[in-house]
């Protein structure tokens, strides 16, 4: 009964496999459409067979502790306390009997609400509405009616066939009686809830964890029982006939909300329509990553996994396409091109990629995208020349100048007609005399500026700048210069 595994996250419960693969994976490792469904497989694209959501959904007899404390919520202590009172308060007298089956009717309408609400799929109890305790009385007469059929059948049996046959119907009765409950809850019929065709299949496609089912239940029905005689010698008389209720009416509740949730682990199995989309909850496990880009990625990760690097490679740039800025996933494309010594791909992405880190006022994330790019191709540049000068300035901010006059190198080159030249070629210079003492260097750039450029608003700082580095090259003015 153990859960098939995702082979990619082991700690995770599978949700599908691929036949053709032979790969089980999990809600982490699949896209899926509305409703629940996979798309494909991320390996082939081909399609993928659901393995139940039974395996995804912890079993139930894993969550014996959350069962018990199911009771413990706010309304339904109230309400226990509140009926177990009124019993109390009731005689021994025929209006007390009444007022005994009125408390009884409305308690097991409340608990059939928690067995529904549990089967769709909600881990707290039903909110508080009218509807919960009065709504569809007829349910507990229904249930009423069904138990007295299966005890005439078992009469009747034991009048015309002896003890023995007695013995085997009443056996076979007591395993019904939970399918029954489940079969009243999902189709509120009377005659379902005793049909032996109808029970029969819901026990078999619910298979061997039904009789599991059957033991936890036979347990909590002589657990009340078992409580009260060891409070016996320590409570007062007239308390044990309120206490009784109440605790009878504490383990009842356990007991729907363990068969309320049978009928949503295995929903798929039973045909029946639920409100919450399973998801494993292994304490501990990672839980599914939910947008479009982060199961992206996971199909990436897999493909890497199993080795179709070209193919992994393909999906990222598709996806990189699609959502440029995207920075998880372009990132991830950034280093496997790396990785896979793919330079003319990696440069051509990267280039495009430092302008939109640059636009997205992440510097160093872009200086490191463009460190890459160079050491493969010293004669990369971002596309455009504004994010250059940008990146170019970030460098020199960063300790890193030599690299900026790399990028600065042949700018007009790279970027004619750019208007960013000029303020380029100033910055250029400023890094050769003040960086390097390259002062002849930078005054032939601080010459070119003058030349091509005099009219340029920058051309009085360049002019300034330019007498700035003639006077600080000069032996006579400067020692540096000699």
């Amino acid at each position: 009964m153990s859960a098939i595994s995702c082979k990619y996250h082991p700690d995770q419960p599978a949700r599908w496999g691929c036949h053709k693969c032979h790969i089980n994976y999990c809600t982490a490792c699949v896209r899926t459409r509305s409703r629940g469904a996979a798309t494909a497989c991320p390996v082939c694209e081909g399609p993928l067979a659901s393995l139940g959501a039974g395996n995804v959904i912890t079993p139930f007899w894993h969550r014996l502790p959350r069962f018990f404390l199911y009771p413990t919520n706010t309304f339904s202590l109230v309400l226990m306390l509140l009926l177990a009172a009124v019993t109390a308060l009731s005689s021994v007298s025929f209006l007390g009997f009444v007022v005994q089956l009125v408390v009884i009717i409305v308690f097991v309408k409340y608990a059939y609400a928690v067995l529904e609400h549990t089967a769709k799929g909600h881990d707290s109890p039903p909110d508080y509405s009218g509807a919960a305790l009065t709504g569809e009385l007829e349910l507990p007469f229904k249930q009423l009616l069904v138990f007295f059929v299966f005890a005439f059948a078992n009469f009747a049996i034991y009048d015309l066939f002896g003890t023995v046959a007695y013995a085997a119907s009443l056996l076979l009765t007591l395993i019904a009686i939970p399918a029954s409950v489940m079969v009243l809850a999902i189709e509120h019929s009377f005659f379902s809830a005793f049909n032996p065709m109808t029970l029969g299949s819901m026990i078999l496609r619910i298979g061997f964890p039904y009789l599991i089912l059957c033991v936890f239940l036979a347990f909590l029905l002589g657990g009340s029982e078992i409580a009260l005689q060891t409070l016996l010698e320590r409570v007062p008389d007239w308390a044990l006939f309120p206490l009784y209720n109440f605790l009878e009416m504490y383990f009842l509740l356990i007991m729907f909300a363990l068969m309320g949730y049978v009928i949503y682990q295995y929903h798929e199995e039973l045909g029946y329509p639920i409100e919450v989309e399973p998801e494993s909850d292994n304490e501990g496990a990672e839980t599914p990553v939910g947008s479009p880009g982060e199961s992206l990625l996971g199909r990436v990760e897999i493909l890497i996994k199993e080795g179709k690097f070209e193919q992994a490679l393909a999906v990222l740039e598709r996806g990189a396409e699609s959502a440029p800025t995207d920075f998880p996933l372009r990132d991830r494309l950034h280093k496997l091109l790396l990785a896979r010594g793919e330079t003319e791909r990696l440069v051509k992405h990267g280039r495009d990629y430092v302008a939109r880190l640059l636009r997205e006022r992440r510097p160093r994330h872009a200086m490191a995208v463009f460190r890459d790019c160079h050491q493969v191709d010293p004669a990369c540049k971002p596309t455009g020349a504004g994010s250059a000068l940008q990146l170019a300035q970030a460098m020199i901010a960063n300790g890193e100048p030599r690299l900026a006059l790399s990028l600065l190198s042949n700018f007009h080159v790279a970027y004619p007609q750019a208007k960013e030249i000029p303020q380029a070629y100033l910055l250029a210079a400023h890094v050769m005399c003040d960086k390097y003492n390259q002062d002849a260097q930078a005054m032939l750039i601080l010459d070119y500026l003058l030349a091509h450029y005099s009219a340029h608003p920058l051309a009085a700082e360049i002019r300034a700048y330019r007498e700035t580095v003639r006077a600080v090259s000069d032996p006579s003015v400067n020692p540096r210069s000699s």
